[in-house]
């Protein structure tokens, strides 16, 4: 305790001066953070583009070996987000294994769309509903970001996808 004038004063709190240097540092650490959040968040969304890539390839590879030795391929056809509902093909090998490659193409555009992937990247319809991250077509390296397009090439399905800007992936399986 400390005597000013005659009466007591007991101190407890703390100066402007302390207050002030601790919300700077606050605010140092928060600019810090939001800077790292951020890089954090952007590698993340083109690791979940590679991925969603590597993993349409490997499933359409996968699928046309299925095929090839005799076995049935069977994909997603349609979801019902009202009922959660799938409606599933028939056997695709026929087509697979005649070489319509614009058949399988929309088949697997449909298997990965029902229900629907979300684009890594956030993107979203005019409705705010999420953008799909499978796309039905389109032309090589012109795809949105995230997007992973599957497009028909003479007996060829390209898997093409834009992880960020500048940079695209590209893959071949051939039916």
């Amino acid at each position: 305790m400390q005597k000013i004038s005659g009466k007591v004063q007991d101190r407890k709190a703390f100066t402007l001066i302390e207050l002030l240097v601790v919300v700077a540092i606050i605010g140092i650490l928060a600019a810090v953070g939001v800077v790292a959040y951020n890089g954090y968040t952007g590698a993340a969304k083109v690791s979940s583009s590679k991925a969603n890539h590597t993993t349409v390839v490997k499933f359409i590879a996968n699928s046309i070996m299925k095929c090839e030795i005799g076995q049935e391929l069977i994909l997603k056809y349609s979801y019902d987000l009202n009922s959660g509902k799938l409606t599933y093909t028939s056997d695709m090998c026929p087509y697979v294994l005649a070489g319509n490659v614009s058949k399988m193409q929309s088949a697997f555009a449909y298997h990965f769309n029902s229900p629907a992937w979300c684009n890594p990247h956030g993107l979203k319809h005019s409705s705010g509903t999420c953008q799909e991250a499978i796309a039905n077509g389109g032309s090589a390296g012109n795809g949105k970001l995230g997007e992973t397009q599957i497009i028909s090439s003479g007996s060829s399905l390209i898997i093409d996808t834009k992880v960020k800007d500048g940079n695209v992936l590209n893959n071949s399986v051939k039916l």
